[in-house]
């Protein structure tokens, strides 16, 4: 399991890293549909697919750079999937306690 980069919740971005994320946002999201254009233009759909794969890749680059994804060690994964099941665990037992046999 390696460290994974989670998107930071909108909520917890600065204003500035908000309005950097917006302008990302719509410079992929055009930047895909152009690429779309140009390879339903061209009958080629399947260099799209990569072509917009590329696109997202540098997006998170650039993301990532702007400080809109934060890293999370994989210990701390592991804690917040033990939390997670503990909670579920405790939600059964609840159930079970409360639905007759």
């Amino acid at each position: 399991m390696p460290d994974e980069w989670r998107q930071i919740a909108p909520r917890r971005l600065t204003e500035a890293q908000r309005q950097v994320k917006a302008q990302l946002d719509t410079d992929y999201e055009q930047a895909v549909i152009r690429v779309y254009a140009e390879a339903k233009a061209q009958g080629d759909l399947a260099s799209a697919k990569t072509a917009k794969d590329q696109l997202y890749y540098l997006y998170l680059l650039r993301a990532r750079q702007e400080g809109l994804y934060e890293l999370i060690p994989v210990a701390q994964q592991i804690a917040e999937l033990q939390d997670h099941v503990r909670r579920l665990s405790e939600r059964i037992t609840e159930i079970k306690a409360e639905t007759p046999v």
